[in-house]
C-alpha cells in the first residue's frame, strides 16, 4: 500500500513539473540553463521567464529537476529553498536604462540627481550619456523617490533581467534576459 501511495505521488508530481515546464515552451524571453559542479556533484538548473503583457512575469526554476521557485515577478523576485542537494538561493534583478522624453536617446549623467547616480551606480559612456544599471535592493532605495519628479522629462526602460542561482553558497547559475 505505501508503495502505491509513493508511486501515485511521484506520479501526479511528474505530471505537475511537466505542465508547468510546458506552460514555459516557447516563453518569451524563455528558459536558459547552467551547468556546475559542487563536491564532484553535477548541478543542473534550468531557469524559465514568460513576460505578460499588462502582467506580472511567470517564472520557473529548477534545480536538479527539483522546483526551487515558481511564482511572478509581483515583487522582487528572490528566493530560498532547503532541497534534498542542499539550500538553493536565486534573484533577479532588472536592468533599466533612462532615455530623455523629448529626444527619446540616453540621458545624460548630468542630468541626474547625484542621489540617484550612486545609489544605482549608474556608470557614464565616453559622451557622457548614462549606461544601462542594474536596479537591485540598493537601488530601490532611491530609485523612485529621485526619479519620480523628473518623469515626464525623462523614463526608464526596462531592457533585460540579470538572474543568478546560488547552492550552499556556490553560484550555479547566472544569466540575463533580454527583452
Amino acid at each position: 500500500m505505501k508503495k502505491l501511495i509513493a508511486i501515485i505521488c511521484f506520479v501526479s508530481i511528474s505530471g505537475c513539473m511537466s505542465t508547468q515546464k510546458s506552460e514555459f515552451t516557447g516563453a518569451i524571453p524563455g528558459c536558459k540553463s547552467g551547468q556546475a559542479t559542487i563536491n564532484n556533484k553535477a548541478v543542473n538548473t534550468s531557469f524559465c521567464i514568460k513576460k505578460i503583457m499588462f502582467k506580472p512575469s511567470k517564472y520557473l526554476v529548477t534545480v536538479n529537476e527539483q522546483p526551487v521557485f515558481i511564482g511572478t515577478d509581483y515583487t522582487r523576485v528572490a528566493f530560498e529553498k532547503k532541497t534534498q542537494d542542499g539550500v538553493v538561493n536565486g534573484s533577479c534583478d532588472s536592468v533599466v536604462e533612462i532615455k530623455d522624453a523629448s529626444t527619446k536617446n540616453l540621458i545624460k549623467v548630468n542630468s541626474l540627481p547625484a542621489e540617484l547616480v550612486s545609489g544605482c551606480n549608474i556608470q557614464t559612456d565616453t559622451a557622457g550619456n548614462s549606461l544601462p544599471f542594474k536596479k537591485d535592493t540598493n537601488c530601490d532605495q532611491v530609485f523612485y523617490k529621485y526619479l519620480a519628479p523628473m518623469l515626464g522629462k525623462v523614463y526608464p526602460v526596462e531592457t533585460a533581467r540579470k538572474c543568478s542561482v546560488a547552492l550552499d553558497n556556490h553560484q550555479v547559475f547566472e544569466g540575463e534576459f533580454k527583452f
